[in-house]
């Protein structure tokens, strides 16, 4: 993610264009329809972002999709903590270092456990080899495959 103004950026590929740029569109690609893109290279706009359909993020809504992004980074990295607990660590953590104050319009923009856990264990499992799903793909060793 980048943040361009009060604007959030999500890559479109992981690979470079020709002219060695990288392409972004906004966050809210899918979710609300919005068309803006850019590119950089490195940290320079190479081509300004054109227009949004919707209106500019509050502080408190960037730093809750911050806190999405950083949850499922952890759990992908920190695989000896629980999940609940880098959730309850990094909610405390966005209130107290990046001062959101607790108010019933940020706890309600705040993602609850139930629905951030999914995502973050999944990103958790990329660490993990995949299961085995035939026997073929079993391997065992030599002294586990001769009966008598």
């Amino acid at each position: 993610m980048s943040r361009v103004g009060d604007f959030l950026f999500q890559r479109v590929n992981n690979q470079p264009y020709k002219d060695g740029s990288l392409g972004w569109r906004c966050q809210f690609y899918r979710s609300k329809g919005c068309k803006s893109s850019c590119n950089t290279i490195g940290d320079h706009l190479q081509r300004n972002p054109d227009e949004h359909n919707h209106s500019p993020l509050k502080r408190e809504e960037f730093e809750i999709l911050h806190l999405k992004h950083k949850i499922k980074k952890r759990s992908k990295e920190e695989t000896s903590l629980s999940i609940g607990k880098i959730y309850r660590e990094e909610v405390g953590r966005m209130c107290r270092e990046k001062g959101v104050k607790i108010t019933q319009e940020t706890v309600k923009m705040i993602p609850k456990y139930a629905n951030i856990y999914k995502g973050a264990y999944a990103q958790r499992r990329l660490n993990h080899p995949k299961y085995p799903i035939t026997t073929k793909e079993i391997s065992l060793p030599l002294e586990y495959t001769i009966t008598n």
